[in-house]
C-alpha cells in the first residue's frame, strides 16, 4: 500500500529526463555532455539543489578577517587592529583627532565596509571618492547570536562583534546641488542659514531659564553634535558619528531581531510582561490592572507601551528583564562615551567640570530613559547639572535648528535693514 501511494521515483526515467533538458538548455557539445553526468545524478531525485564544482573537486571556505583601519589625523597617523575592541579603536581615534581620513584595510571586513560608505556617497554626490573623507569613527563593542552550523535544535552561540558608525563629509557643491533641486521643487528662493548646531544654540537659547554662556548636546539618529557658546558669543562646536541608529541597530542585533522598526521601538517605549488577561508588570516592577480582558495573543508575552495604551507585541521569545537590560546598556555603550568625547572637545582644556549649563536637544533627547542616562552620568561623575530643553517654552526639545534658522534669518533681516554688513 505504501509503494502505491508514494511509489520510488524510477532513477533511469528521471536521469534521462534531466539530461534532456540540460542539453537542450546550454546546448552541449559531445565531451560537455559526458561530464555533466554526475550532475544530473546528483539532482536527480530533488526538488531543489545547488552543487557547485570545483577545478579540484572541492569546495574551501574562505573567512573574511576584520581588518585593521589606518587613521590619518592632522599631525599623526596611527594603526589600530580592530579585532582588538572598541576601547582601542576609540584610543586611536582619540590620539590622531582631529581627524584627516580613516581608512580600512583592503580585503577585511571593515575595509568593505568604509569603501562601501564613500562609494554611496560618491555616487549620490558625483564626486570622485578621494574627495569624500571619514572626519569620525565611533565603536562599541557588542554580543550579536550566531546560528550553530549544524546544530540539531537551532541553536545558537554569543559571539563577540564590534559596531562602527562612521562620520563622512564631502564638499560644499553636494549641498548646493540639493538646495537647487529643493529650490526647484517648492518653487521659492532658498538659502544656506547655516550649520546645524549653530541654529539648535539659537532655538536652545529660547529655553525659559536658558542665558549665555551654555553648552548644547544635541543628539540626533546619526550623530552627537555638541557646542559651546561663551559669555562673548563665541562658539566652538564639535560633530561626532554614532547616536540613535547604532543604539537601534545594537538593540536589533544583541537581540536577534532582524526588524529594525521594531528595534526602534524597543529603544523608545517602556516594556512590561502581560501575567494575565487583567494585569501586566511594567519594567519598573510595578503593576497595572485593567477591568477588561487583554487581547488573548498578549498572555504571557513582553509588550511594548506606547502612547494612548496602544501595545506592540514583541515577537520574540525574549525575557523582559533581558530586553530592558540589553537596551540600557545599548544606549549606554553609545551615548555616554560619546557624550563624554564631545564635551571634552569643546570645554576649555576638554574639562568636562567646567560646564556652565547643559542643553539637552534632539529626538534622543525625547527618549523616555536617555536624559535620565546622560544627566546621572554627568552629575555623579562630573557635579554637572542638564536639563532637557524646551523650545519656545512650548516645543520640546527637537524644534531647535528649525527655530534657529527661522531666528538667523530675522537676525540677517534686521541688520540688513539698520545697515549692519552681514556675510
Amino acid at each position: 500500500m505504501a509503494d502505491r501511494y508514494c511509489p520510488k521515483p524510477n532513477w533511469d526515467e528521471n536521469y534521462l529526463r534531466f539530461a534532456k533538458i540540460w542539453i537542450a538548455i546550454h546546448k552541449l557539445e559531445d565531451e560537455e555532455t559526458r561530464k555533466i553526468a554526475p550532475i544530473a545524478i546528483s539532482l536527480t531525485g530533488n526538488r531543489s539543489a545547488v552543487v557547485i564544482k570545483t577545478p579540484r573537486g572541492a569546495i574551501k571556505e574562505r573567512k573574511i578577517p576584520v581588518g585593521k583601519l589606518t587613521v590619518l589625523g592632522a599631525k599623526h597617523t596611527h594603526e589600530v587592529d580592530v579585532a582588538l575592541g572598541a576601547d582601542q579603536v576609540l584610543l586611536t581615534i582619540e590620539k590622531a583627532a582631529p581627524l584627516v581620513d580613516v581608512c580600512g584595510q583592503p580585503g577585511t571586513a571593515v575595509g568593505g565596509m568604509l569603501h562601501g560608505i564613500k562609494h554611496e556617497l560618491s555616487r549620490i554626490s558625483r564626486q570622485p571618492e578621494t574627495h569624500i573623507k571619514v572626519r569620525d569613527l565611533f565603536a562599541a563593542d557588542t554580543i550579536v547570536p550566531q546560528k550553530i552550523k549544524g546544530g540539531m535544535a537551532g541553536e545558537y552561540s554569543l559571539n563577540k562583534a564590534i559596531g562602527l558608525a562612521a562620520m563622512v563629509w564631502s564638499d560644499k557643491p553636494m549641498l548646493r546641488r540639493l538646495m537647487e533641486s529643493v529650490q526647484a521643487e517648492l518653487g521659492v528662493p532658498l538659502k544656506i542659514g547655516g550649520t546645524e548646531i549653530e541654529m539648535a544654540i539659537l532655538g536652545a537659547l529660547t529655553t525659559p531659564g536658558v542665558e549665555k554662556p551654555l553648552v548644547v548636546l544635541d543628539m540626533g539618529g546619526g550623530s552627537v553634535d555638541a557646542a559651546r557658546l561663551d559669555a562673548h558669543g563665541r562658539v566652538k562646536a564639535v560633530h561626532l558619528a554614532g547616536a540613535g541608529d547604532l543604539v537601534t541597530l545594537l538593540i536589533g542585533r544583541e537581540l536577534g531581531i532582524e526588524d529594525l522598526a521594531l528595534a526602534e521601538e524597543i529603544k523608545i517605549f517602556p516594556a512590561a510582561k502581560v501575567e494575565s488577561l487583567f494585569h501586566m508588570q511594567l519594567e519598573d516592577g510595578r503593576y497595572r490592572f485593567f477591568k477588561g480582558p487583554l487581547d488573548r495573543r498578549l498572555f504571557g508575552r513582553v509588550v511594548l507601551l506606547k502612547p494612548g495604551g496602544e501595545m506592540v507585541l514583541v515577537n520574540k521569545d525574549i525575557s523582559l528583564e533581558k530586553l530592558v537590560a540589553i537596551r540600557r546598556n545599548a544606549k549606554k555603550k553609545v551615548f555616554v562615551p560619546n557624550v563624554l568625547r564631545a564635551l571634552r572637545r569643546v570645554l576649555p582644556g576638554g574639562n568636562i567640570r567646567t560646564a556652565d549649563e547643559i542643553v539637552l536637544l534632539g529626538g534622543s533627547a525625547l527618549d523616555f530613559e536617555m536624559p535620565g542616562i546622560v544627566s546621572d552620568m554627568l552629575l555623579r561623575d562630573y557635579g554637572v547639572v542638564t536639563g532637557r530643553g524646551n523650545v519656545r517654552g512650548a516645543l520640546g526639545p527637537r524644534n531647535a535648528v528649525a527655530t534657529g534658522l527661522i531666528l538667523s534669518f530675522y537676525n540677517r533681516l534686521k541688520d540688513s535693514r539698520n545697515g549692519v554688513g552681514t556675510q
